[in-house]
């Protein structure tokens, strides 16, 4: 009901980080865990830090992106029903 508003944010960042079971496709890891990079954001825009570790602990390994052929900063699109673009980012 009220735009921009912080509850809304942290639900959404709730809903991204309970979908990983449902949305993972596990052919990649980098691609299953950046679902936990799009929480992260959601978190950050409702001010939620604790939320934020939780997420970020989350997000795929610096081994994982290398051997992936990825690098920090790539833009990722995540289907599911999320269907959002993230910047790939990691854990460690």
């Amino acid at each position: 009901a009220k735009p921009g508003s912080k509850e809304a944010y942290n639900l959404i960042g709730n809903l991204y980080f309970t979908s990983f079971d449902d949305c993972k496709q596990e052919k990649s890891q980098v691609e299953d865990r950046a679902i936990f990079i799009a929480a992260h954001d959601m978190y950050k825009k409702a001010g939620n830090s604790s939320q934020m570790a939780a997420a970020k602990a989350q997000f795929p390994s610096t081994e994982d992106i290398f051997n992936e052929g990825k690098q920090e900063g790539d833009e990722m699109t995540i289907g599911c029903w999320i269907n959002t673009t993230i910047k790939l980012a990691k854990r460690d």
